[in-house]
This record gives structure tokens, C-alpha cells and sequence, in this order.
């Protein structure tokens, strides 16, 4: 099964997990860019923009989702929703997704933020493979553990 690897990082939290998941499966990984200004109003425009399911523009991919059986998306969690340029992505790139598995980064190290991969089941219109969520302090720390989360895809990949 080929798989690639798509993600937002605003702080490279996401983005350090996205080539991590990339890296141990042989895949291709991008991230996803999202056009205009930055600093703190911007922070607070992306926030809302989450809460609102509004859609920032994004740079266009230089990947051809459609080639790959799988994508595997990385979002990090904005109070408590899938962040703004994925939800983008989703509008422009996701029918072309043939099956999918996600991760997220977050800042509560107790919250598992089950509700955002529910989110992206509903933005994809199908299950999601696999599902992985670390916190951003473990994240930095390197203590995350994606084996049950590689293990799942490449069960699947043998089936």
C-alpha cells in the first residue's frame, strides 16, 4: 500500500511526528502552508477560524493525494478542533483521499482529543486506519511512542 504523509505545524511539533510517522514507513511527507500574514493576530484569526470551520488558503501541494492508497494527516489541535489549513485541505484535496489514518499534537498531556479524529472522519467521509495523539511536551521530549500506531498500518498493509 502506498502511503504518504500530509501535515500542519505552525510550531514544528507536528511537523517533528509527521517525519518521524514519514521516516519509519519509507513515505513522502509535505506540509501544508498556509498563505498570509503571521504574529499573534494571525494566531487568534487561525483560532477562530477552527472554532468557525472557515478556510484559510493554502498553497497548493506539490503530492497528487489521489496516488497514494492511504494519507496519513497530522493536525495539531486548536481549542479542541482540527486546525484551520487542515480543514482546507480537506475541502480542496479530500475526495481525492482513497483511506486515511491521522495524528494530532496537543497541549493537554491528559486529553486524548478523541473528538478531533471524529471531526475528520466526518471532513472524510470515512473510518480513519489508525489514530495516534501525543502531547506537545512529550513531543519535545522524544517520549511518544508510535509503535502501536506503525504497527496498526502495516497490519493493515498486510491484509
Amino acid at each position: 500500500m502506498t502511503t504518504a504523509v500530509i501535515y500542519f505545524s505552525k510550531s514544528g511539533t507536528t511537523a517533528t511526528v509527521a517525519k518521524h510517522i514519514a521516516k519509519e514507513l519509507d513515505a513522502p511527507v509535505e506540509g501544508i502552508i498556509r498563505l498570509g500574514g503571521g504574529g499573534v493576530l494571525a494566531f487568534f484569526q487561525e483560532i477562530a477560524q477552527s472554532l468557525s470551520g472557515k478556510q484559510p488558503a493554502i498553497q497548493p501541494l506539490s503530492l497528487d493525494v489521489s496516488a497514494y492508497d492511504r494519507v496519513i494527516l497530522g493536525t495539531p489541535v486548536w481549542a479542541g478542533h482540527v486546525s484551520s489549513p487542515v480543514t482546507s485541505f480537506l475541502a480542496q484535496y479530500g475526495g481525492g483521499i482513497q483511506s486515511a489514518a491521522a495524528f494530532i499534537t496537543h497541549g493537554d498531556p491528559q486529553n486524548p482529543y478523541t473528538g478531533v479524529f471524529e471531526q475528520l472522519q466526518t471532513m472524510l467521509g470515512k473510518k480513519l486506519d489508525a489514530t495516534f495523539s501525543a502531547s506537545t511536551r512529550d513531543v519535545k521530549a522524544g517520549a511518544y511512542d508510535l509503535s502501536n500506531f506503525l504497527t496498526a498500518l502495516r497490519t493493515d498493509d498486510a491484509e
